[in-house]
């Protein structure tokens, strides 16, 4: 995948794996080109979809929230830059 990422990160999740934790910062991308064969490609699988089944893909894992917000900012026309910063 390739592409320009748009603003500030739309959210965080934390995800716990190796033996550790790691922050994970989310951006969106805007998408220029999508290869047909990518380094990860025998340990992660692309599905492309509608937002709501995306969503119910994604529920109870940590990255669900940050999706659920990143869908509710670009149904509304918001740049992640342009939403409030909170701390």
């Amino acid at each position: 995948m390739h592409g320009r990422v748009v603003g500030d990160p739309v959210g965080y999740y934390d995800i716990t794996k190796y033996g550790g934790t790691d922050t994970v910062a989310v951006y969106l991308l805007t998408a220029e080109q999508v290869d047909d064969e990518w380094d990860e490609q025998m340990v992660r699988q692309r599905q492309w979809t509608s937002p709501e089944v995306a969503a119910r893909l994604l529920d109870g894992r940590g990255v669900s929230l940050v999706f659920n917000q990143a869908v509710a900012l670009l149904s509304r026309g918001i740049k992640p830059s342009e939403q409030e910063k909170t701390t």
